[in-house]
């Protein structure tokens, strides 16, 4: 089993355009986080790149994306991590756990 991973990018269409296609992660369940001086957004999607340019179109006050995969990641699963985040303001990797229980 493979580790939590984060990747980050600066908020911005090139950004986003650099990213690789046939990366595993674009079509996969995967929690994000976008942040900025004044603003910070906790979110979760299965289509990366779709929802990033969506935020680009919205958000004014964000300076970096960073996404966060795991293997285990189930739709389930992220839709409860990115909501208990959201909710009570946990550090977001505290809620991580070995299994997908979906």
């Amino acid at each position: 089993m493979s580790a939590i991973e984060i990747l980050s990018w600066a908020f911005k269409q090139d950004s986003i355009n650099q990213i690789n296609n046939a990366e595993q992660y674009l079509n996969y369940p995967v929690i994000y986080v976008l942040n900025g001086n004044k603003e910070a957004y906790i979110g979760e999607t299965v289509y990366f790149k779709n929802r990033m340019k969506a935020h680009l179109k919205a958000r004014k006050n964000i300076d970096q994306i960073n996404l966060i995969k795991h293997d285990v990641f189930c739709k389930r699963k992220v839709q409860r991590i990115a909501t208990k985040n959201t909710e009570c303001c946990h550090p977001i990797i505290s809620l991580f756990s070995r299994q997908c229980i979906c």
